[in-house]
Order: C-alpha cells, then sequence, then structure tokens
C-alpha cells in the first residue's frame, strides 16, 4: 500500500475515535463536527494547529524571542 500522506493516516486513527464520542455530545449540531468527514478534518486541523501554536509560544517566551 503506497502512503496516502500524514493527514490521511491522522483521520484513519483519529475519526473512529471522534465517531464514538458523536453519541455523547449534547446539542443536534455539535454532534456532527465528529460524524462528517468535513467536520472532522476542520477539528483536527484546528487541534494540530493549536498544539503546534503552543509549543511554538512555549520555546519562543523560553529563548525570549519573538515573531514581531
Amino acid at each position: 500500500m503506497m502512503f496516502e500522506g500524514i493527514g490521511l493516516e491522522i483521520l484513519g486513527v483519529v475519526a473512529p475515535l471522534l465517531e464514538m464520542l458523536a453519541p455523547i455530545m449534547p446539542g443536534d449540531t455539535f454532534p456532527r463536527f465528529f460524524t462528517m468527514e468535513m467536520m472532522q478534518r476542520s477539528l483536527i486541523a484546528s487541534i494540530m494547529v493549536t498544539i503546534v501554536a503552543g509549543i511554538l509560544g512555549v520555546f519562543l517566551i523560553i529563548q525570549n524571542l519573538s515573531l514581531i
């Protein structure tokens, strides 16, 4: 099997976990973030950006640097 990309690999691992969480989420709209592939991709992307921004921010604070 060919390597199709890191994004598809992450989606393949995380999507079943998100679909297990969908039934316990409150409301009518919020569970759709966990069942539709388009919403799963955006949720995973936002989580990854949050993690990278946190790591970069901590690194810059420790090094006493800024991005300005």
